[in-house]
């Protein structure tokens, strides 16, 4: 007579709780993916930000140093007989030109630039990519004479918006005598009262519009009274 064997089964998983285990790793995934787009996010909106502010902090500090030395030429050279000493212009289009002669050409911080400089900012848009280009150019003045080559680099390039103001002499400071285009004949320091620079990124959907505006006042010339 043959002997029964018992055969054992071991229990394994059902359905329910593999469906239960593959839904709560769905969920603790999707929370992990969540957060790190959102560190993510929040480091390209960090990054976004330093870029402006180190962007507008460089222009600022560079036209602040180079306004507080603005040089009238007293004798002038043939060529610079039509020259301008101090000059903004606006087109409707938005081009800004700014030009004017410094002691203190402060974007090299090379010792020779302590020199007189021909000065020239351009801002416009590239027709072909429609980005934004801030040019600066300088020329190097040997007294009261352009010696040297007009040099060029562009010094801010992308998707931002730049708006220039000028406040004459004796204006109260209210904001219709801010004007976007003036020209000063006589010495710059005593016609001109402050520049306002107004800078503009606009924003996507993931990052949002950042806006910088300053203004630099325009030291006095000593033993010469205000003038028109």
């Amino acid at each position: 007579m043959k002997s029964r064997t018992k055969k054992t089964y071991k229990n394994g998983f059902t359905l329910i709780e593999i469906l239960l285990v593959l839904l709560i790793s769905s969920i603790l995934l999707l929370g992990i993916d969540t957060a790190y787009r959102q560190a993510i996010l929040l480091s390209q909106k960090a990054e976004y930000k330093r870029v402006i502010s180190d962007n507008a902090r460089l222009l600022t500090e560079t036209l602040r140093e180079e306004l507080a030395s603005l040089y009238f030429p007293t004798r002038l050279g043939e060529s610079e007989k039509k020259q301008i000493p101090f000059q903004l212009a606006s087109d409707p289009n938005g081009s800004i030109l700014l030009s004017f002669y410094t002691l203190n050409g402060s974007w090299r911080k090379q010792a020779y630039l302590s020199k007189p400089l021909k000065i020239k900012y351009y801002f416009y848009k590239n027709p072909d990519n429609k980005k934004s280009i801030l040019k600066r150019s300088e020329q190097y003045c040997s007294g009261e004479k352009i010696i040297a080559p007009e040099l060029s680099e562009n010094i801010l390039t992308g998707n931002f918006q730049l708006k220039l103001f000028a406040l004459k002499q004796q204006s109260d400071g209210s904001e219709q005598d801010w004007q976007s285009s003036l020209k000063c004949a006589k010495e710059p320091r005593t016609c001109l009262q402050a520049v306002k620079i107004h800078l503009n990124w606009p924003g996507n959907r993931k990052l949002a519009a950042s806006s910088f505006q300053t203004i630099i006042k325009i030291p006095a010339q000593t033993g010469c009274p205000p003038g028109n």
